[in-house]
């Protein structure tokens, strides 16, 4: 499955092994929501995954035409066949600092999805189960420089090794990256 987007609309495309389209479907995402007139641009923040029914899709947008701006984060549930449910909107920030960024999503035993990515220069995980209506728990992350949780692994024992990024700058100015796995009790 691919997906890209232009500045209103989420174009997702299924694609065989032999580069043949299977299907695809574009998702209007703020159709449904009230004061947006179905008015939206896509951030570009998102992470797709596959589920044990198909696909998700964690995305961020915000409004075109609301004041103050409102960016919300939603997940895209599909089933093999092309299937959607109706978006779930898991996150409502009113600017981009409060809002969180998916930067990767994955399927957890037990059907559950982790979400993760950043929110006000802090790392960010978020654990749903399968349908994306329930939030199990949001884990934030912080370091002294802008951080993202950029993967994770489930761990046979159920708890989550989250690995992270972190930008810091130096005192001449430039700024270093710092990649790390989160210590001792940073688990869910």
């Amino acid at each position: 499955i691919t997906f890209t987007y232009n500045t209103s609309v989420l174009w997702v495309v299924k694609i065989d092994t032999m580069g043949t389209v299977q299907w695809q479907k574009q998702v209007n995402l703020f159709a449904a929501l009230p004061l947006t007139n179905g008015r939206s641009n896509l951030t570009g923040d998102m992470a797709v995954c596959n589920t044990s029914a198909g696909y998700a899709i964690a995305v961020t947008t915000n409004s075109a035409n609301t004041s103050p701006n409102d960016y919300y984060t939603f997940l895209v549930l599909f089933d093999l066949a092309g299937n959607q449910a109706a978006p779930v909107n898991i996150n409502h920030g009113t600017s981009l600092s409060q809002t969180f960024l998916p930067k990767f999503i994955t399927t957890m035993i037990g059907g559950n999805l982790l979400v993760t990515g950043s929110t006000n220069s802090n790392g960010y995980a978020m654990k749903l189960n399968g349908s994306g209506s329930t939030v199990l728990y949001n884990y934030q992350y912080a370091s002294n420089g802008a951080s993202a949780i950029i993967s994770a692994k489930e761990l046979p024992s159920g708890k989550v090794l989250y690995f992270s990024k972190s930008i810091h700058n130096n005192l001449s100015g430039s700024s270093r990256s710092v990649n790390s796995k989160a210590s001792s009790g940073n688990y869910d």
